[in-house]
């Protein structure tokens, strides 16, 4: 693995800074400082209502960062989440309600799942891991059990810490041929649109912040019903979901 983009994510984890957005009950709430943190909302509450339809006993969530997604997961199920940053994992277990949060190689682990996630981790892979890394991925996952999965696409820049981001085709050529399994589910998830950004500015500048739960479920509410759907075109997510046949 490249240290160096490993790097790149490990020296942000020096706050829990995924937390400084969150639903208060469901009114975003976002800092200043965060102007990325409506586009986080919308892909992680999108995975989350698509894991909220699923049927499973235990879930694995794969480079799990600081624990975001297990920790807002609402489940009877065993939640165990698993990364190579000591940071991020110190602060998933600060925040842990009901999940598990443990630093651990992927490649060690036996115990098949229900339900697998990963989450904005699959860019992060080197080009020539990317076949280990999702062969044993998948092999994870139980018949008939699920694996949710999110990327950034190529309508966006690439970030300095990210290997690749993905269409449909080179998607489906990281998953597909490196396990028996079905797709039964994709969306593109957020798109920007000047409207969007405009609201954006006005909401969260460098003169103001505005943090009346009022005007910001407003705009939530608006957000979700205009900007959360979007097409091959203007998407900034794909988010997909297989069944392990």
């Amino acid at each position: 693995m490249d240290i160096s983009k490993f790097e790149i994510q490990d020296n942000q984890y020096e706050f829990p800074y995924h937390y400084l957005a969150f639903m208060d009950n469901k009114t975003p709430q976002i800092k200043r400082t965060l102007g990325w943190g409506f586009e986080y909302l919308s892909y992680m509450n999108e995975v989350i209502e698509e894991i909220k339809q699923l049927e499973y006993k235990n879930i694995l969530d794969v480079g799990c960062g600081d624990g975001y997604l297990l920790n807002h997961l609402e489940t009877d199920a065993e939640k165990l989440g698993i990364d190579l940053s000591q940071k991020a994992i110190m602060f998933a277990n600060a925040f842990a309600k009901d999940s598990k949060f443990e630093i651990k190689d992927l490649f060690k682990l036996e115990e098949e799942y229900d339900l697998i996630s990963l989450i904005e981790v699959l860019e992060h892979i080197p080009n020539d891991f990317v076949e280990l890394f999702m062969t044993k991925v998948l092999s994870l996952i139980k018949k008939d059990g699920y694996f949710i999965i999110s990327v950034p696409t190529t309508v966006i820049p690439l970030n300095k810490k990210h290997y690749r981001h993905y269409d449909e085709k080179l998607l489906s050529e990281h998953i597909e041929k490196f396990g028996d399994v079905e797709l039964i589910k994709e969306r593109r998830v957020y798109k920007m649109t000047p409207t969007l950004k405009l609201v954006m500015r006005l909401l969260n500048n460098r003169v103001w912040s505005i943090n009346s739960k009022t005007l910001l479920n407003l705009f939530w509410k608006w957000h979700v019903k205009n900007n959360i759907n979007a097409t091959k075109e203007n998407g900034y997510h794909i988010v997909r979901i297989y069944k392990k046949l």
